[in-house]
């Protein structure tokens, strides 16, 4: 991946070229289905770092959920800050649950950048409807140990009554407190 980054344009034009051929053979409506070589490939996209992130960001509104699920989990798996505003854009605002659960589960590997991928999880908390997915980002906020998401667990908490929603609010909120995040 590194190699090819140091090859400059030519290998970014080649690149970009298989991860839209990649896209194109991707499966559309198939949960299950080989995501590893498009998210190999969108790696090395995010290696090219400015010069790569247009074609990220044509990836990440592509037809197909499965093209914009693999391209959360790259950027999760990179690390790469610069891309955090593609992942929130893929939380808030991507129509399909399974996006938006690989958009969370990739914020909650970005501890280096807890102050950009806390405030968009915090907002997800009282507008995702999809239980699943409400899970994945309270466990991303436990995972970032985002302290400052506290009190919205807590209004979410009295907000709300039931033993499934106390139990899924009390996720992060127990997670903070077992890393002395809270006393």
């Amino acid at each position: 991946r590194y190699t090819l980054v140091e090859l400059g344009p030519f290998a970014l034009e080649t690149t970009a070229g298989l991860a839209q051929e990649l896209a194109r053979v991707t499966p559309g409506d198939a949960p299950v289905f080989k995501i590893e070589d498009l998210t190999q490939v969108s790696l090395v996209l995010i290696g090219f770092g400015d010069a790569g992130r247009p074609h990220m960001m044509a990836l990440a509104k592509h037809e197909k959920a499965n093209v914009r699920r693999a391209v959360a989990r790259a950027i999760g798996e990179s690390t790469d800050a610069p891309s955090v505003p593609i992942l929130a854009g893929l939380l808030a605002e991507d129509p399909e649950w399974i996006v938006r659960g690989a958009a969370a589960e990739a914020m909650g590997r970005m501890g280096a950048v807890r102050s950009a991928c806390g405030p968009a999880l915090v907002a997800r908390i009282g507008q995702e409807r999809d239980s699943l997915v409400l899970r994945l980002v309270l466990r991303a906020i436990g995972d970032l140990r985002y302290a400052e998401a506290v009190p919205a667990l807590v209004r979410k908490l009295l907000a709300d009554d039931g033993p499934f929603t106390a139990d899924v609010h009390g996720v992060p909120v127990r997670m903070l407190h077992t890393h002395r995040w809270i006393e």
